[in-house]
């Protein structure tokens, strides 16, 4: 089971249905950058429903506390479930275009403004998770490969030109939330063998053609391996 950073004040991951995750980011200027400790960024309100009923005031940062605040926050949900790769500023409530990831290895970056220099016409398949929805997977295409171009915080120009499968993925997931568009945004429905149908009738939420796109994650950790039958292998070369 995962274990939620709900309510934490500035480090708090905003849920599925927070106005925060639907907005389209803005770049970071340069000036924003040359002054990194000014306070100019604003972070939106938290507002978490009834009944853990939780409401924050809107807060000016500057970008260092931005960019602290994700990796505090990435770091917290590692040390909580044992994954996580990565970030994005809208999860946290900033409306900046901006990601944090951790690759492993002690491999921590923040991608400031990244864009896609190319990505390849060849796609996959996979059960997408997000921390602002953990209690659900999403079936969602990806591209397999890809080139990025970000600007890092100490203003200088980063170019990662052979993205693994892994890592095109999860910058894919990421930028997405950065234009205000979660998992649900990239459905790939499939259709689900009798016997699964049979097994989870009751929790599957099945369209007319007898396909499936989200899948409760209780239902997916008890027939794992069935489940990812109904995806591509991801392959790192």
């Amino acid at each position: 089971m995962l274990r939620r950073t709900i309510a934490r004040g500035a480090s708090t991951i905003r849920q599925r249905g927070d106005p925060a995750l639907e907005r389209v980011c803005v770049p970071l200027s340069d000036a924003v950058l040359r002054n990194p400790d000014e306070p100019c960024i604003t972070q939106l309100p938290l507002r978490v429903p009834a009944p853990k009923k939780v409401e924050t005031a809107p807060r000016l940062v500057s970008a260092q506390v931005m960019f602290d605040d994700l990796h505090e926050a990435l770091e917290d949900f590692r040390r909580a479930n044992g994954f996580g790769r990565g970030i994005a500023a809208p999860q946290l409530g900033y409306t900046a275009r901006v990601i944090a990831v951790n690759l492993g290895l002690g491999e921590k970056h923040t991608l400031i403004n990244p864009e896609w220099v190319k990505r390849s016409a060849e796609t996959f398949t996979m059960w997408d998770d997000c921390f602002s929805h953990p209690d659900v997977l999403v079936r969602v295409r990806r591209r397999k490969s890809g080139a990025v171009r970000f600007t890092a915080p100490d203003g200088s120009v980063g170019e990662w030109m052979r993205l693994d499968q892994s890592t095109c993925e999860l910058l894919q997931h990421e930028m997405d939330h950065l234009d205000g568009k979660l998992s649900f945004a990239r459905k790939a429905p499939v259709e689900v063998p009798p016997a699964l149908q049979a097994k989870f009738q009751k929790e599957l939420e099945l369209d007319a053609a007898g396909r499936v796109a989200v899948l409760p994650r209780a239902v997916y950790e008890a027939d794992k391996e069935q489940w990812e039958a109904l995806v591509s292998p991801i392959i790192n070369e």
